[in-house]
């Protein structure tokens, strides 16, 4: 790892840009995290005020409600019913959040957050609870039922047995739950603003550090000399690339984007690791001697495909700024691609991808050379189809072509991968079967399935001709 780091060429340019793109970096960096901090407090804090007065209201409501009781049971009308109805309201919404109910005189209703933290919710938990036990004692209480038969269901075993000190209790002990919530959640709220000031002192001094020791290595980039790379910045063209006697010194993005590499896998002797053996001794030889001066080859990217690559080869092993071999190169994967299409269009049927009348012919001529010099017997069949004629008019031509292509699918079922099967045109397809006599031809077109053979008298002709087939 070392000493591929030592072989690589900087961009003169670059080490100043990435000092620069450091400290613009970390301002934003440090800007968004301390926003990001003081959103987060703020959030957390938000609508704390309203809480705690809500919490610290239960306490008046609970007192309010026995006295209520206390009115109604002694003939005075009043309504303890809906101060019930606020405890209950409010403790509820102090606990899940939602709309906490306004009281007359007093506030107006408020939005309320569900409580977050496990102390705050198990303290509210148990509000609701004695506010329920607190409701039902009064009800018990102004029915003239037993007070005894309410279920403490906030588990505060409370053993006094006269009804009023009961629900005084109760009410007490209603209240303290909700101080003792309200105290939980102002608590919660100063840590929370602590903490955000605290954030915020660590986050101005690593900022003060960082711009510190970043424009130290910013000022220290722009004494170095920029000689480095103009040599080879005024001969790139598209893919550069540098080789000296360690190998690959320099990959340029460009190079390390087509095959998807790390520049570390690149650099030095691992260049020619994406090379393929083909190739390799071509460039190894341009690398090292500057010739020739163009070259083509292959270069295999991450996923394994090969891409071909015209390189202009520039003997730089002179200039002792750069001290190497440059090879200036472009991708003409496309263009081979579309050479290989153009010359596969050149010999090949385009309906069915069989060799065409062309290629067949040529072929044919081959075969026959082989056939004079090595006296082997080779069999030609000539297939068309019956009433293809009326399967155009009848059902349409691009019926016709899907009739041509599955009688293309079945005779290759049944050559062999040295015969060439060809269309010659229209309906007409030959197949050419070097080294098969007439029995093996006959063999074939007997496997040929709805075929009918039509055998001709053989020729003096050096191929067999096996006869007819449609």
């Amino acid at each position: 790892m070392t000493m591929r780091r030592a072989l690589a060429i900087r961009p003169f340019a670059t080490r100043g840009r990435r000092a620069i793109g450091a400290i613009l970096v970390m301002f934003a960096l440090f800007s968004a995290l301390s926003v990001a901090l003081s959103i987060r407090a703020t959030e957390r804090s938000q609508h704390q005020a309203a809480v705690v007065q809500v919490a610290s209201r239960q306490r008046t409501l609970a007192e309010r409600y026995v006295q209520e009781v206390l009115l109604t049971r002694a003939g005075i009308q009043s309504d303890p019913a809906s101060i019930a109805t606020l405890l209950s309201d409010s403790a509820q919404v102090l606990l899940d959040g939602g709309l906490a109910p306004g009281v007359n005189g007093d506030d107006d209703e408020v939005s309320l957050p569900p409580a977050s933290t496990s102390v705050v919710r198990a303290q509210l938990t148990q509000e609701r609870l004695l506010v329920a036990d607190l409701i039902g004692t009064g009800e018990a209480l102004l029915a003239q039922r037993s007070v005894d038969s309410v279920p403490q269901t906030a588990q505060e075993h409370v053993t006094v047995a006269d009804p009023v000190q009961r629900l005084r209790v109760l009410a007490a002990l209603t209240s303290n739950v909700s101080l003792n919530a309200a105290r939980s959640i102002a608590v919660g709220t100063d840590r929370n603003v602590s903490e955000l000031i605290t954030l915020q002192e660590g986050l101005g001094i690593a900022g003060v550090l960082a711009s510190l020791l970043l424009g130290w290595a910013l000022m220290a980039a722009t004494r170095r000399q920029t000689a480095h790379f103009r040599s080879l910045v005024t001969s790139s063209t598209d893919l550069v690339l540098v080789f000296g006697r360690d190998g690959c010194r320099y990959a340029s993005q460009s190079v390390t984007s087509m095959i998807g590499r790390l520049e570390r896998d690149v650099l030095g002797a691992g260049f020619l690791n994406f090379v393929p053996a083909n190739d390799r001794a071509l460039v190894q030889a341009a690398c090292t001697d500057g010739e020739p001066r163009e070259v083509e080859f292959l270069l295999t990217d991450r996923f394994g495909e090969a891409r071909h690559l015209e390189a202009h080869v520039t003997d730089l092993r002179g200039d002792r700024q750069l001290r190497g071999v440059v090879f200036n190169a472009r991708d003409i994967t496309e263009r081979v691609r579309l050479e290989e299409e153009l010359r596969h269009q050149a010999f090949h049927d385009g309906l069915t991808g069989l060799a065409n009348r062309a290629l067949f012919h040529d072929r044919l001529d081959q075969a026959l050379a082989r056939s004079a010099r090595s006296h082997d017997a080779l069999a030609v069949l000539l297939v068309d189809l019956d009433r293809f004629k009326q399967v155009n008019d009848s059902l349409g031509h691009g019926s016709g072509d899907i009739l041509l292509q599955q009688v293309a699918q079945r005779f290759s079922t049944v050559t062999r991968s040295s015969d060439t099967l060809a269309r010659l045109g229209g309906d007409e397809f030959a197949v050419l079967l070097d080294g098969a006599g007439e029995a093996k031809a006959v063999d074939i077109a007997c496997r040929s399935p709805g075929a009918t053979w039509y055998s001709t008298p053989a020729s003096a002709s050096p191929f067999t001709p096996a006869g007819r087939l449609r």
